[in-house]
């Protein structure tokens, strides 16, 4: 089986545009402000690199993750900083970061279950969810197709359980987290 923390869509938010809530003109206005964001900033290699040297801080980032764990925000030590730190300020970062960002997100997991059901609907999946993520929220698009699949009888290999925390479960409330993937591979 398969256990995902917070199953959210590609490596960047570029899928957003295909989420069934926009109409047409919504779809564009979104596809205009990715390109113009690549353009201004992710394809502009001067302006990113001045960015990621001038802006991009411990400070910021410390900041920046304790916004993630919502349960246990405490969680963030210097150690975690730093693991985000290091690589932002290596030869290469710009060119990484550049392409995480304009890349082709991939399918999404809509998208996968649509072409290969007969594969995928026999797999059991078990997905742990933070209740307070606001970067992939349960209430998206991703989250509320799992929840339906979830309570569909006819998806019974499909679990979702919603535990307390952020972006980031598995680190936020470890707890939990790894109580629901314990519970779920006692049952498998």
């Amino acid at each position: 089986g398969i256990c995902m923390f917070n199953a959210a869509s590609g490596m960047n938010s570029r899928y957003v545009m295909n989420e069934p809530q926009w109409d047409p003109l919504q779809r564009a206005l979104i596809r205009f402000f990715f390109t113009a964001l690549d353009t201004l900033i992710f394809k502009n290699r001067f302006v990113l690199e001045y960015l990621l040297d001038e802006f991009v801080t411990e400070d910021l980032l410390r900041s920046s993750l304790r916004a993630l764990y919502k349960n246990n925000p405490d969680r963030v030590d210097d150690e975690l900083v730093k693991s985000f730190f290091g690589p932002a300020k290596q030869e290469g970062a710009v060119d990484a970061l550049g392409q995480i960002y304009t890349n082709d997100p991939g399918l999404t997991p809509m998208e996968l279950h649509s072409i290969y059901p007969e594969k995928l609907d026999r797999i059991p999946l078990q997905l742990v969810w933070g209740d307070e993520d606001e970067v992939a929220p349960v209430t998206g698009a991703v989250g509320t197709y799992y929840l339906n699949r979830a309570r569909d009888e006819k998806y019974p290999k499909c679990n979702l359980k919603i535990v307390r925390a952020g972006h980031v479960p598995f680190d936020d409330n470890p707890e939990d987290s790894n109580g629901a993937l314990m519970s779920w591979l006692a049952e498998c």
